[in-house]
């Protein structure tokens, strides 16, 4: 370690430079730096890392900042009462795989004061006295490496001679293992021959689980947690082209030879959509262009034809940059436009945040950034010109259906809103603007598929919603996926909690990646807690994926989750025939709806009793309702005549379509015959009122107090009518309501009850009504701005029932209009933090209880089936005759159709019943079994009775070996309940085995578990033995850790007196297990006895043995200690 000269005072600033120069710019630059206090290290006036070391060093990959020539490394410690001085190791290895060494020493200099620029490289430091050394922190022994040893040079600091250097490789620092803790270590190809990204996996393989590049601690995490896929992001907003036909690669490189040093894979993120500056400069091209300004964003315009020039200049120079022998991207991940390429356009990502927004506008020099519609340019309106005259073929046609009077094609234009021409101008404007950007998504998949023909691709697919001023058409992409054999991955994973996450683009992205049999991967959007990871375990198994992505800040956050846990990401099969109708064209209608509100509030609160798809026009229209025994509709009076006409066709087939009163369904031209011909008989009915009841857990009463916290998943249950998804803000969820948001709760009949409302009004909305009733009746006012907690007396004359429904009637205001510079077109009303109800008569504060639980309506089964269902052809229609406020009763009638849809009809077939209750208990049926999550506090048990017949119409569905089982999921927690033998992990303590003979077991550091005796010295050629349990018969893999002289080494294993030598399949390059492999063995249930032999010339310290019958684990391994 070494420190100032002359010292340096307690909490001031230690100061050190160390300059060398290099022949060439290194291939690999690594540098660990030790401290016991904050650094800030600076590579030739860049500043590279900021922080405290962890105990181990922290690591750094300085690559790109080095050049050939001069260069400087400075460091500046802060001189904390624990500091005992700096230590840094700085590895560089050249092209031709020498290494270059500079240490700290004595040749480092140091001061004590500050000077300006004394970190840049032309900063002269003569003046300063040369370091102490203050301790041995680079006195270690040799390092031991896959290449050889690396002895460390004699000198304390320069640089040895290429000639002089050992030719090695640099690994990534081993960290401390926790030897407490034994992890799985995973085969990914179960001996599947094929590339491991790009073939087929099949149910119950490990899912990919991909990760980007980060600090050593983040890669070590994901390494340890399964992850094999590291991936780099390319510069968003530019390319690599430097200069004409200059590209510079160095920083991918020196990401992808980490990732390569550290035995993994590499997956690279490369962007187009932005050029360079020196393009910008000179080479005149159109940039994209929003209407609402008229202003660009200095990015191709989607109509540009040099951006497909650029894609493709830019692909090529990749494929040729890791041509053979240079070794390549195992995967690329397909920029495509807007703020993070993604398939869509721009929202205003980018300088939502200051720091993006600080580094758009250093850039570009505005923030002009926006969720809009980018299709001012010329060439955009050109191509809607052309392509309008090529749909309707004349002008007089064109004007028929527009209700316009254009003279001559230049007249065309964009209409300005859904009202100011036809709905057919507006529908024809917004599916050309969609039909525009996907044409982008398919030109830069042709393009990097000609270029990387057998590399994994995938498609970035993104947006908080789908407004369609964003480009994203989310149905369009996988279906362009599927011509050039790319995966597609949402970056919705975790985005909501998960019912409403199925509910909205993640479960919609997810129907039509299965529909069209592209492999389909989920990524967050950024930080994510703990529940919410596991959350996105349990969404990722359901909708069948293919891999995972996490950020590496989520790895090492969550990563006791993965090791928990992790057993469960696998692919799966998901079984779903029950399907939600997307309303597109209805949507496309109302722009400023960012997703279809009722479709999302029902097919959140229905999760809870059944598995669904979503389907839209598009997959309707190619075929996907032969999948499906039931659709169910929730909103959407327009819908075009051939979507509809397929729906009858397939009603008539035999499926069953179910809706309630939401409006009468016509074409866009205003076509009522179809939901006459299907729904006519809903005119006669007579409305439903039905009857409600609440339900709590384990059929528990509500409390006397309650709260209902409106932003938390538990609150779903209790809320109807127009609420908008939750949001965070300082640390709590709470949502908007829009013109009338309704709440059911608990009551007990006749009783008084104070209400209280925690809500928050913007000043510019103050002045609008914002009521609340009670059962219809006003109770009070939400009138003040800012936020505020209201209490209103709600009189016992007004609770009838026991329940209540309680209504939030509001004005409401679009904050773009009032105010700018929001671009939020959402109509919103108040929003509000939670809703509290408790006795009038209550004396003094006492703490509300969470209301838990959930509402049940009353319905009666007769009527659906003798007044309210229809036969059509083979199949049926069902009208429930009631509004949106009686919504919950709606909820009842598709749960009874997914299970009973035998007592409608005998010929139609019910659902296996693997999730029916309303418990807050999400459930998953799996062609190999069901899969559950308990995202709530308590303990649930649940005894399933799967009816035997029913899997008579399921015959992907593994036959269970028995229909009746209890199972108990914790809370917070996920749980596989398999049709065939469940996986067993038998692990025997080999200091518990019970045949020692005169070995009695000893104590060590290194071996499992720590803090007692943990393991057992065998002399050469001796044995230990046990005898072991097996309850489920089958084949196991054996795995043991036997040690000599601190390494792993073979030995042994007999069971049932004969050796086990049947070999696995190959673990695979990424797998790195603690323990070696015996072999397998059939194993029947009962009694069976073990014996552990060390070979004749060695000695073995043996720690434990594992009897695994999960074909997908390779080994095992211990947990490595890494900062919290």
């Amino acid at each position: 370690m070494i420190r100032p000269g002359l010292g340096a005072p307690q909490g001031e600033w230690a100061y050190f430079r160390s300059s060398f120069t290099l022949r060439d710019a290194p291939a690999l630059a690594r540098l660990t730096v030790w401290s016991a206090s904050p650094c800030r290290v600076y590579v030739n006036g860049y500043r590279a890392w900021s922080g405290t070391p962890p105990a181990a060093g922290e690591v750094l990959y300085i690559t790109h900042r080095l050049a050939q020539g001069r260069n400087v490394l400075a460091i500046a410690c802060r001189t904390l009462p624990a500091w005992d001085g700096l230590g840094f190791d700085l590895r560089m290895r050249d092209a031709h795989g020498h290494i270059h060494h500079l240490a700290s020493g004595r040749d480092v200099r140091a001061a004590e004061r500050f000077v300006e620029g004394w970190q840049q490289p032309d900063f002269e430091d003569r003046s300063w006295s040369r370091a102490r050394v203050a301790g041995a922190q680079l006195a270690r022994a040799p390092e031991r490496t896959r290449g050889g040893t690396v002895e460390r040079p004699s000198r304390e600091s320069g640089l040895p001679h290429p000639a002089t250097s050992t030719e090695h490789t640099v690994p990534m620092p081993a960290e401390p293992l926790d030897y407490g803790r034994i992890i799985r270590v995973w085969r990914l190809g179960h001996g599947s021959s094929g590339d491991l990204y790009t073939r087929d996996r099949a149910p119950g393989e490990r899912m990919l689980l991909t990760t980007s590049v980060g600090s050593q601690a983040e890669m070590t995490a994901a390494i340890s947690a399964g992850f094999t896929l590291f991936q780099t992001d390319s510069d968003h907003l530019s390319t690599e082209q430097i200069a004409p036909g200059v590209w510079d690669y160095h920083r991918p490189d020196a990401d992808l030879a980490r990732v390569t040093e550290a035995g993994m894979d590499w997956c690279y993120f490369p962007h187009f959509a932005f050029p360079p500056k020196w393009y910008r400069d000179a080479v005149p091209f159109t940039r994209i262009t929003c209407l609402e300004h008229n202003k660009p964003i200095q990015a191709f315009s989607p109509w540009e034809p040099k951006f497909g020039n650029s894609v493709s200049i830019g692909y090529r120079e990749l494929a040729k940059h890791y041509s053979a022998p240079r070794q390549g991207p195992k995967a690329l991940y397909l920029g495509v436009h807007g703020d993070y390429g993604e398939c869509g356009l721009f929202m205003g990502a980018r300088v939502a945040t200051p720091d993006q927004r600080s580094d758009w506008k250093k850039r570009f020099g505005d923030t002009h950034d926006h969720l809009g519609w980018w299709c001012a340019d010329p060439l955009a309106r050109a191509s809607f010109r052309n392509a309008m005259m090529h749909k309707y073929g004349d002008l007089d046609v064109l004007n028929a259906a527009w209700h316009t009077h254009f003279r001559s094609p230049d007249e065309i234009t964009y209409p300005a809103d859904p009202h100011a021409l036809s709905r057919r101008a507006w529908l024809d404007f917004t599916q050309w603007y969609l039909g525009s950007v996907s044409s982008l998504t398919d030109t830069v998949c042709r393009v990097a598929r000609a270029h990387f023909p057998h590399t994994l691709l995938v498609l970035p697919v993104g947006f908080g919603d789908e407004n369609p001023r964003g480009g994203n058409d989310n149905s369009m992409i996988p279906k362009i996926a599927a011509r050039y054999k790319v995966d597609v991955r949402s970056t919705h994973g975790g985005f909501k909690p998960f019912p409403q996450n199925q509910a909205s683009m993640l479960g919609r992205i997810a129907t039509a990646c299965r529909f069209y049999g592209v492999p389909f991967w989920t990524e967050p959007p950024s930080a994510i807690t703990p529940e919410g990871e596991l959350g996105r375990f349990f969404e990722a198994v359901s909708e069948g994926s293919k891999g995972f992505f996490d950020w590496g800040a989520n790895v090492l956050r969550n990563r006791d989750i993965y090791y928990r846990y992790g057993k469960f990401l696998r692919v799966e099969k998901p079984v779903v025939d029950v399907a939600m109708f997307y309303p597109t064209t209805t949507h496309l209608l109302q722009p400023d709806i960012g997703y279809p509100q009722m479709l999302e509030q029902g097919c959140a609160a229905l999760r809870d009793v059944l598995n669904y798809d979503i389907v839209d026009e598009r997959l309707i229209q190619d075929g996907a309702l032969d999948r499906y025994r039931i659709l169910v509709l929730w909103e959407g009076t327009v819908v075009e005549a051939g979507t509809l006409e397929k729906i009858r066709d397939w009603v008539a087939r035999g499926g069953v379509l179910v809706a309630y009163d939401f409006g009468k369904i016509e074409t866009v031209e205003g076509d009522r015959h179809w939901f006459t011909d299907l729904f006519g008989y809903a005119g006669k009915l007579n409305p439903v009122i039905p009857g409600r009841r609440y339900v709590g857990p384990s059929g528990d009463p509500a409390p006397q107090r309650y709260r209902v916290s409106v932003g938390q998943p538990s609150a779903v249950p209790f809320l109807s009518g127009d609420w908008y998804d939750p949001e965070m803000s300082d640390g709590l969820l709470r949502r908007w309501t829009g013109a009338n948001a309704e709440l059911v709760v608990p009551v007990t009949p006749g009783s008084a009850y104070t209400l209280e409302i925690r809500a928050s009004i913007p000043q510019e909305a103050s002045s609008l009504a914002h009521d609340v009733l009670v059962n219809g009746t006003l109770v009070g006012t939400l009138n003040q701005a800012g936020e505020h907690t209201y209490r209103l007396e709600v009189p016992p004359a007004l609770l009838r029932t026991d329940t209540a429904v309680i209504t939030l009637r509001s004005d409401t205001f679009v904050p773009a209009d009032l105010m700018p510079p929001s671009g939020d077109r959402r109509k919103l009303g108040v929003w509000v933090t939670y809703v509290q109800m408790e006795p009038a008569d209550s004396i003094g504060p006492q703490e509300a209880e969470p209301l838990t639980g959930h509402i049940e309506a009353v319905v009666d089964y007769r009527r659906l089936r003798a007044e309210w269902s229809r036969h059509y052809g083979k199949g049926w229609t069902v009208f429930y005759p009631a509004t949106r406020r009686s919504i919950q009763g709606y909820y009842e009638v598709v749960r009874y159709l997914t299970y009973h849809l035998s007592d409608l009809d005998p010929a139609l077939h019910d659902a296996i019943p693997v999730d029916d209750a309303w418990d807050g208990i999400y459930g998953a049926l799996l062609t190999r079994g069901i899969l559950y999550y308990n995202p709530t506090m308590q303990t649930v048990a649940r005894n399933i009775v799967l009816p035997p017949a029913a899997f008579r119409n399921y015959p992907q569905v593994v036959r269970p070996s028995r229909f009746n089982f209890t199972v108990t999921i914790d809370p917070q927690s996920i749980t596989f309940v398999p049709f065939d033998a469940p996986v067993q992990e038998l692990l025997l303590q080999c200091e518990k085995f019970t045949e020692l003979g005169s070995l009695r077991p000893e104590e060590g550091r290194e071996f499992n578990p720590p803090d007692a005796p943990n393991y057992v010295h065998i002399p050469a050629g001796g044995a230990i033995g046990t005898r072991f349990q097996c309850e489920v018969p089958g084949r196991y893999v054996v795995f043991y850790r036997t040690l000599h002289r601190g390494r792993s080494a073979r030995a042994e294993v007999r069971i049932d007196g004969l050796p086990v030598r049947n070999m696995p399949p190959a673990m695979g390059p990424h797998a790195r297990p603690a323990t070696e492999e015996a072999g397998w063995v059939t194993l029947g249930a009962g009694i069976h006895s073990m014996e552990l032999r060390a070979p004749r010339d060695r000695d073995l310290d043996a720690d434990f043995v594992v009897l695994c019958s999960d074909p997908a684990v390779a080994g095992y391994t211990f947990a490595p200690v890494l900062p919290a």
